[in-house]
C-alpha cells in the first residue's frame, strides 16, 4: 500500500515538546498571523486533529518551541501512521522495532519493498523466529508504508539503532497504568553497569534472569569499551521479551539462551556476571514478595566467584518491611550472600521518576568466613550526583567491602561503612540507616589550632564591637575519623525527633513585640532573628496543635537553601516548611560520644546543596570530655553570628533611609 504520511496528534505533540497538553493549542493561537505560523492538520480522527509529523518537527525546529532539543529528530517515533486501518500502537509499536532491526541486519532501505519481499528478507535473518518475523507478518499489507517509515526514522537518528532506542523510549514516555512499562533511564543503566564490570572484574558473559530486560545488558556491553560481551536472557516469546532480543540484535551484541525453569532457576556459566532490574519488563506489576523471590533465586543460583547486581525499589530492598515479605529478605540476609547494600537516587526509573532504587550485590561468602565474620557493605547515595568522582569513590569502596574481611576493614571508606551481619537483622530501620560513612584525611591538631588561631584574628581585627573571641587549644591524641550516624539511624532509633514547623498566615505577622519566628529568612540570614514575630495570644488561638521551640532544637530547612541553626533560649514559632530536630532528653549510651546540638547544625549547614534527603545527612558524635567545652564555645560563636546579622540589618536600613531618603529629596546631606 502507498506510504501515508506520519502524523501527531495535539497530545502527542505536547509530550514530544515536553510540555502540558494545554500549552499547544497556545501555541497555534498565538502563531496565527506571524511568519511561522503553526502547521495546519491534515485530517481529523474521532474527536481530536492530527498533524504531518514532518510539519510539526519543522515548525519546533523554526520556532525553538519547548523542552525537547531534539524534537525534531524524535518527532517520527512519536508519531502515528494516519489510514493504519486501526492496527492497535502496541503492534505498530512492535513491527517497527522489528523493521529497524531487520533494517540493521541487511543494511540497505527497506521503504521501496514489498510485503512478500519484507517477510522473506525476515525469514532470512530470523529463521526461527525468535525475534522479528512474526511482528512483521502481523502487520501484513501495512508493512511496506511501515517500512517507509522506518527508513525516515532511521534517517532522521542517524542510524536504525538510535532510532529504535528513540521509539523504545517513545513507548516508555507513553505507557499508562493500564499497560504499564519498566525501564531505567541511560544514566542509571550506565552507572549500575560500571558498578556491574567493576565488580565482576570485567565479565564477558552477562545473564539476565529477567523476562524482558535488556536495559543492563545493553548498559553491560557499552561498559566493556569495545570488547564486547556476549548476553544470555530467557527464550520467552511475551513482547517484552521478543522486544529485549530484537534490541540485543540490533546492538550486534550475541545473545545466547538462557534455560530457566518453572520456578525460577537458572544455571549461569562460571565466570557470569548475573544483572537484573526488578520488576522485570514482562511483569512490571510484580509484587514485592515476587521480586524478593526472584532475588532469592538468582543468589541461590551463584557460585563461588559469580557475582550478581540487582536493582529493585528501596521499599523492596532497604525499607522496614513486615510478614512474609520481611520473612523472604531476612533468609537472604541470614545466608550471607548479600554483601553490599547501596540507597540510589530517585529518578533512575523512567516510568516511576520520585521512586528511589536500591541496589543490592550479591556474591557467595567465602569459605572459611565464621557467621561472626559476615559484614555487609553499606552506602546511602541518595543524594550523589554520580558525576565521576562520587562514581570513582564507589567503586572503590565496592573492590575493597567484596574483599576479605580483614582487607575491607583497613579500608578508609568514603561513602560507605562495614555492618555486621547480626546487628544488621536486628535492625528495623532503612538498611541504609545503619550508620553514616566517615570523612577521608582527617586533619591534624596543629592544623585545627592553626586554622582556629587565623579565624579568631582575623575576626577580632575586623569586629567593630571589639568583641574578642578566644578558643584555647590543647593537645589532643593523634587525627581521627570522627564517628558519625546518620539523621535517618538517629530517628529510627529515637535520639532525633522530627518535629514538623508551622504554616503561619502572612496577616499575623508582625514585626514588634510577641513571640519570634523562625522561618527561612531567619535560616538564611535575609532576615535577624526578631525581626519577624507573632502575638502569642493570636498563635495560641490560630494554631492551637503548634507548639513552641525548646531550648537547644535545631532548626532547619532544605530550600532555598539547606541552613539550620540552634534555637538555645526556645519558646520560638517555626514557619513551615522549616522544621525542627528535637535531640531526646537523655541519650544513650554511645562509645561513639555524644550528640550536640551545634555540631548537628554545624553538620547540616556542611551539606551540598543537592543533598536533599534528610535522612542520608551524616551527623559527628563529639568527645565526652570535650562536650561542654565545644557546645559553650559554639554558642558564643552562635551569639555573635546573630548580632553581626542584627548589625547588617541595620546597615542595610540605613543605606535604604539614607538613598531613598536623598532621591526622594527629603533630606539633603551635609558635606564634612
Amino acid at each position: 500500500m502507498p506510504l501515508e504520511r506520519p502524523t501527531l496528534s495535539l497530545s502527542r505533540i505536547a509530550t514530544l515538546a515536553q510540555v502540558q497538553r494545554p500549552v499547544v493549542p497556545v501555541w497555534r493561537t498565538r502563531s496565527t498571523g506571524s511568519s511561522t505560523p503553526s502547521p495546519q492538520p491534515v485530517r481529523a480522527e474521532g474527536q481530536g486533529e492530527l498533524f504531518d509529523a514532518r510539519e510539526v518537527s519543522e515548525w519546533l525546529r523554526a520556532t525553538g518551541r519547548g523542552n525537547n532539543p531534539t524534537a525534531p529528530e524524535d518527532a517520527v517515533a512519536f508519531a502515528e501512521l494516519a489510514g493504519s486501518g486501526g492496527v492497535e500502537d502496541q503492534v505498530m509499536f512492535q513491527a517497527l522495532t522489528a523493521l529497524l532491526c531487520l533494517k540493521v541486519a541487511v543494511g540497505e532501505q527497506l521503504g521501496d519493498l514489498g510485503t512478500e519481499e519484507l517477510l522473506d528478507l525476515a525469514d532470512d535473518a530470523d529463521p526461527d523466529d525468535a525475534y522479528l518475523y512474526r511482528e512483521i507478518a502481523a502487520v501484513d499489507d501495512l508493512a511496506p508504508a511501515l517500512a517507509a517509515w522506518a527508513d525516515q526514522a532511521a534517517s532522521a537518528a542517524y542510524s536504525p539503532v538510535a532510532a529504535m532506542e528513540r521509539f523504545i523510549g517513545r513507548h516508555i514516555e507513553l505507557a499508562t497504568p493500564r499497560d504499564p512499562a519498566v525501564a531505567l533511564t541511560d544514566h542509571a543503566a550506565a552507572v549500575l553497569a560500571r558498578v556491574a564490570h567493576a565488580a565482576s572484574g570485567g565479565a564477558t558473559t552477562v545473564v539476565d534472569p529477567t523476562p524482558g530486560g535488556s536495559d543492563l545488558l545493553v548498559a553491560c556491553n557499552a561498559a566493556a569499551a569495545g570488547a564486547g560481551v556476549t548476553a544470555r536472557t530467557v527464550q520467552r516469546q511475551d513482547p517484552a521479551s521478543r522486544l529485549a532480543r530484537r534490541r540485543l540484535r540490533a546492538h550486534d551484541i550475541h545473545c545466547q539462551a538462557l534455560l530457566v525453569d518453572g520456578d525460577g532457576a537458572f544455571q549461569a556459566p562460571g565466570d557470569a556476571l548475573v544483572v537484573a532490574h526488578l520488576p522485570a519488563p514482562s511483569a512490571p506489576t510484580m509484587d514485592r514478595d515476587a521480586m524478593l523471590r526472584a532475588v532469592d533465586e538468582i543468589a541461590l543460583q551463584l557460585t563461588e566467584g559469580q557475582v550478581a547486581l540487582v536493582a529493585a525499589p528501596a521499599s523492596v530492598l532497604a525499607k522496614p518491611l513486615s510478614g512474609p515479605s520481611d520473612e523472604i529478605r531476612s533468609g537472604l540476609l541470614r545466608s550471607g550472600s548479600v554483601r553490599a547494600i547501596v540507597a540510589l537516587p530517585k529518578g533512575w526509573v523512567r516510568t516511576t521518576p520520585q521512586e528511589h532504587l536500591t541496589l543490592w550485590i550479591l556474591a557467595p561468602t567465602p569459605r572459611g568466613t565464621t557467621p561472626e565474620q559476615r559484614y555487609v557493605l553499606t552506602a546511602d547515595m541518595a543524594n550523589a550526583r554520580f558525576d565521576g568522582a562520587d562514581l570513582e569513590y564507589l567503586l572503590t569502596d565496592l573492590e575493597a567491602g567484596l574483599r576479605a574481611p580483614a582487607l575491607a576493614h583497613a579500608h578508609a571508606f568514603r561513602f560507605s561503612r562495614l555492618v555486621s551481619l547480626p546487628s544488621l537483622l536486628t535492625y528495623r530501620g532503612d538498611l541504609t540507616d545503619t550508620g553514616a560513612p566517615t570523612p577521608r584525611d582527617p586533619i591534624t591538631g596543629d592544623e585545627v589550632a592553626k586554622r582556629l588561631n587565623t579565624l579568631t584574628r582575623a575576626f577580632t581585627e575586623q569586629n567593630s564591637r571589639s568583641v574578642m573571641i578566644d578558643i584555647p587549644v590543647g593537645r589532643a591524641t593523634a587525627g581521627q575519623r570522627p564517628p558519625t550516624a546518620t539523621i535517618g539511624w538517629l530517628i529510627t532509633e529515637k535520639i532525633l525527633r522530627p518535629v514538623p514547623g508551622t504554616r503561619l498566615d502572612p496577616g499575623h505577622i508582625g514585626a514588634t513585640g510577641g513571640v519570634r519566628i523562625i522561618g527561612c529568612d531567619e535560616l538564611t540570614g535575609r532576615r535577624p532573628l526578631g525581626e519577624r514575630t507573632i502575638d502569642a495570644a493570636r498563635f495560641a488561638l490560630e494554631y492551637p496543635n503548634a507548639r513552641y521551640t525548646e531550648p537547644g532544637d535545631i532548626v532547619f530547612a532544605t530550600s532555598p537553601r539547606i541552613a539550620a541553626i540552634v534555637d538555645y533560649e526556645g519558646t520560638s514559632v517555626v514557619e513551615a516548611p522549616a522544621r525542627v530536630l528535637r535531640l531526646a532528653a537523655k541519650q544513650p549510651v554511645d562509645q561513639r560520644g555524644v550528640l550536640l546540638p551545634g555540631v548537628v547544625a554545624a553538620g547540616i549547614n556542611t551539606q551540598p546543596p543537592h543533598a536533599k534527603n534528610v535522612r542520608a545527612w551524616p551527623v559527628r558524635y563529639t568527645p565526652p570530655d570535650q562536650a561542654d567545652e565545644l557546645e559553650r564555645h559554639l554558642r558564643r560563636i552562635d551569639n555573635e553570628q546573630h548580632a553581626l546579622r542584627q548589625q547588617l540589618s541595620l546597615l542595610a536600613q540605613l543605606a535604604h533611609t539614607a538613598y531613598d531618603g536623598v532621591t526622594r529629596r527629603s533630606i539633603a546631606l551635609a558635606g564634612d
